[in-house]
C-alpha cells in the first residue's frame, strides 16, 4: 500500500473541506428554501449566505455548558455587534430557524454589558478597536466569538473566517473555547483550516 505524500495530504484534506463546505451549504438552503432549491442556486451563493450557515452549523456543533443557555423554552440567542455589512439581510434566514430543540434567535447589540444576553456573539470588523473587551466579557459568559476580523483566532477569539484564493474558509482557537468551557465537535474541527491550542 502506497503511503500518501505531504503533498498528496494536503490536496485531500482541501478536497473534504470543499465537499462539507457544500454540503452544510445545501443543507442550510434546503432547509430554507425547501425542496425546489436547485443545484445550481446553491453553486452561485453568496459570500455572506456561505458564512451564514457556517455560523448556523457552528452553533449546531457546539456544546455549552450545563445551564448556560438558560431554561429549555429560551431561545438560543446569536447577537451581531458592530457593522456586520459581510452578513447583508441574510441573518433574517436564520432567525427562528430551530436549533437542538429550541429557537435560534438574531439581536444586534451596541455595548459589551449586553453580552450576556447572548450565547454566540458574531463580532464585526468595525469592533476591531474593543476586540479584547468584548472576547474577555464572552468568554467569561460561555459565549462562542465568530468574526471575520484579521487574525481573529490569533487575538483569542474562537472562530474566524479567512479568505483563501476567494474561498471563504475557518480557524478555531481551542484553548479559546476551552477557556469559555465550550466544546467544538471534533467534525467541525476536522473542517477547520487551523487549529490554534489542541
Amino acid at each position: 500500500m502506497r503511503t500518501a505524500t505531504g503533498p498528496q495530504l494536503l490536496i485531500a484534506r482541501t478536497r473534504r473541506l470543499c465537499r462539507a463546505c457544500r454540503l452544510w451549504l445545501c443543507l442550510f438552503c434546503l432547509s430554507i428554501a425547501g425542496p425546489q432549491l436547485s443545484q445550481a442556486q446553491v453553486g452561485s451563493a453568496s459570500e455572506s449566505t456561505l458564512k451564514i450557515a457556517f455560523v448556523y452549523n457552528f452553533a449546531k456543533f457546539t456544546e455549552w455548558p450545563a445551564g448556560a443557555l438558560g431554561p429549555a423554552q429560551r431561545p438560543v440567542y446569536l447577537c451581531v455587534i458592530g457593522e456586520a455589512d459581510s452578513f447583508g439581510p441574510g441573518l433574517a434566514a436564520v432567525d427562528g430557524r430551530p436549533l437542538a430543540g429550541r429557537e435560534l434567535k438574531v439581536r444586534r447589540i451596541a455595548r459589551a454589558a449586553e453580552i450576556g444576553a447572548c450565547n454566540i456573539l458574531f463580532i464585526a470588523r468595525s469592533e476591531e478597536r474593543r476586540l479584547p473587551e468584548l472576547l474577555s466579557q464572552a468568554h467569561a459568559q460561555s459565549v462562542l466569538t465568530i468574526s471575520d476580523i484579521g487574525d481573529f483566532v490569533d487575538a483569542d477569539g474562537i472562530i474566524g473566517f479567512v479568505n483563501v484564493d476567494n474561498k471563504v474558509q475557518f480557524e478555531i482557537n481551542l484553548r479559546s473555547a476551552k477557556s469559555a468551557n465550550l466544546r467544538i465537535s471534533s467534525e467541525v474541527l476536522k473542517l477547520a483550516r487551523t487549529v490554534v491550542g489542541k
